[in-house]
């Protein structure tokens, strides 16, 4: 209000982003008003064609229906943010919504179709030689391999995950990992490695 007031009309779509992503958080989980926040920005970034920017508002859009668990619309509002990112030649930000595509495919119950895109997503971060997000992918593509019942493959993604991880101590990942691990140890009945 106080930048369209003052006539700053340009910061105007920092302060929706910024409050759309406040909604948009698990801890705060008004997804509906962050989503509300979002379309205004798209319509904004559509009408200004600043199409990087429209980019990341259609995976903002998408991120947040994924937390609504509308995943075939989630899915629809990242393959719009692919479509531009490609138009523009942003190779970081296609393989980031490739992993992102392939993640949410996994939790619409396709993941044997996600690993597909969750490796395209790693042989890009692998060239690029960023070991963080190499890691991470790991980590997404070793929950894929165990929801398509290849445990033994989700182990291997996921150790090599963990070995990354550990060495600076991510708690934050090192739990998901080994939470993904004795899923992968019971699906292969190993009852001792999986407690």
């Amino acid at each position: 209000v106080l930048y369209h007031a003052a006539g700053l009309k340009k910061r105007e779509p920092y302060v929706l982003n910024a409050m759309a992503n406040l909604y948009a958080d698990p801890d705060v989980g008004d997804y509906d008003k962050a989503l509300g926040y979002y379309r205004e920005l798209l319509a904004r970034h559509r009408e200004d064609g600043d199409r990087g920017e429209l980019a990341t508002a259609y995976f903002n859009i998408g991120a947040t229906l994924e937390s609504k668990h509308q995943y075939a619309k989630a899915l629809d509002e990242y393959r719009h943010a692919l479509d531009l990112y490609r138009a523009l030649d942003n190779a970081e930000s296609m393989a980031e919504t490739r992993r992102v595509i392939g993640a949410t495919m996994v939790k619409q119950g396709q993941a044997a179709a996600a690993i597909v895109w969750i490796d395209q997503a790693l042989t890009w971060y692998r060239a690029a030689n960023d070991g963080d997000v190499v890691a991470r992918t790991l980590l997404t593509r070793g929950i894929a391999q165990r929801a398509a019942a290849r445990p033994i493959l989700a182990l291997q993604d996921l150790d090599s995950s963990r070995a990354y991880f550990q060495a600076p101590g991510n708690q934050r990942f090192l739990a998901r990992i080994d939470e993904e691990r004795a899923l992968a140890y019971a699906d292969l009945g190993r009852w001792r490695d999986a407690y």
